[in-house]
């Protein structure tokens, strides 16, 4: 049986940057750029002040006590002229500083008289309060990598250079198939053994707290030839597949069953971690399939470690599985030896916090948890104090 970071590897060696194509900036939200972007410009394009104040050259103040006010320099509407010694030009936050200034004394350090003004700036350096020039980023620099998700600050940073668009990753197709006799609708009435269907409608939450939002959701009974149809239609248009329910060894599992069908070829069929653990990963010619568990704890908890580096691949980011760090564990957990455990956690002001309900089939211990615990397959009784790898969920 692969251990768990076996499996991941192996999606990863097999998930392939996908399709890019050019979209509006502002509908950007969430993509991956594909391509560096380099700065066409300096950013600032000049030198500007950062204070609401007056220009002067520095060396002036040692020569004079008074300033005679000659004009202003605002946003957009820049002071042209040139300045004898002694004279000095309102400037405001934003504003080009004159070409001939090199200091800026706040407002709050000047003694307005008229036209005529006393500066007390005692403790002022030569250059106080100007933003340089390219002090942001130079022309021809990379402003943004390749990999790199866009968030508003991107947006907002490439805006300020005159991008309107960009190049990102295609959307991807993913299906969610959920199969199980006992399943039904929320607007249906349920019988004795019969249970409310969740999974589908976590499982695409679950996708759109990752920005994908091109997802379609299919339901099926366990029956092995209907399985296989359902199967078959989705891997025809489809980037990743997921199936969850049946994926297990009983009289009623036939999601393997339909895979093999359907042509997919099997990487791996179970990993040696609880919840988990039947989990199943193959691929088609354009295609990336999953079988995750029916019970929805274990078949989001598989989402995040497995599925979610293969889509971040096809996607090209360079971030692939959810940020990691050690973190200290409020509370001792013990396990038998042989699997790897995932555990619901919280993070609390002196590290993160087990949650009661840890069991498979449990989501409200999951909707109370920012994080996954993972302790690894040989450990025994892990103590509170002791550093453990924390993984922190997306939505956390």
């Amino acid at each position: 049986m692969l251990t768990t970071h076996e499996a991941r590897n192996i999606i990863i060696s097999k998930a392939q940057s996908g399709k890019i194509e050019k979209r509006e900036l502002t509908k950007s939200l969430g993509k991956i750029i594909r391509e560096d972007l380099c700065a066409p410009m300096d950013l600032p394009q000049f030198d500007q002040s950062a204070m609401d104040g007056f220009a002067v050259r520095f060396k002036d103040l040692s020569n004079y006590k008074e300033f005679t006010i000659i004009g202003e320099s605002s946003a957009g509407s820049p002071f042209e002229n040139f300045a004898q010694a002694g004279e000095t030009v309102r400037i405001f936050t934003g504003a080009a500083v004159p070409d001939w200034a090199d200091h800026i004394i706040t407002v709050e350090m000047a003694t307005v008289n008229d036209s005529c003004c006393i500066f007390n700036d005692p403790n002022g350096v030569c250059g106080q309060h100007i933003r340089k020039r390219g002090s942001q980023i130079a022309s021809g620099e990379i402003a943004v990598r390749a990999g790199t998700k866009i968030n508003p600050a991107t947006i907002g940073f490439l805006y300020s250079f005159g991008f309107t668009e960009v190049a990102v990753n295609r959307d991807l197709a993913i299906s969610i198939l959920v199969t199980g006799n006992e399943l039904r609708k929320p607007e249906e009435s349920i019988a004795h053994g019969e249970i409310y269907e969740s999974n589908s409608v976590m499982l695409v939450a679950a996708c759109q707290s990752i920005h994908e939002t091109n997802v379609r959701t299919v339901h099926c009974r366990d029956n092995e030839s209907d399985l296989t149809d359902a199967v078959r239609r989705l891997l025809e248009t489809s980037d990743v597949v997921i199936v969850t329910g049946g994926i297990s060894a009983g009289e009623y599992d036939y999601t393997a069953k339909a895979f093999a069908n359907c042509g997919v070829t099997k990487h791996f069929h179970k990993i040696a971690q609880k919840p988990g653990k039947p989990m199943f990963y193959g691929t088609t010619s354009k295609s990336h399939v999953f079988g995750l568990p029916g019970n929805p704890a274990a078949a989001l908890t598989c989402f995040y470690e497995y599925v979610l580096p293969c889509i971040n691949k096809l996607n090209g980011t360079d971030q692939l599985q959810l940020p990691a760090c050690k973190i200290s564990l409020d509370n001792s957990w013990k396990k038998k030896p042989g699997l790897a455990n995932y555990l619901k956690g919280s993070l609390t002001d002196t590290g993160i916090r087990l949650l009661p309900g840890q069991e498979s089939f449990i989501l409200k211990s999951f909707s109370e948890a920012n994080a996954l615990v993972y302790i690894p397959q040989d450990a025994e009784e892990t103590k509170a104090e002791t550093s453990v790898e924390v993984h922190f969920l997306p939505f956390g």
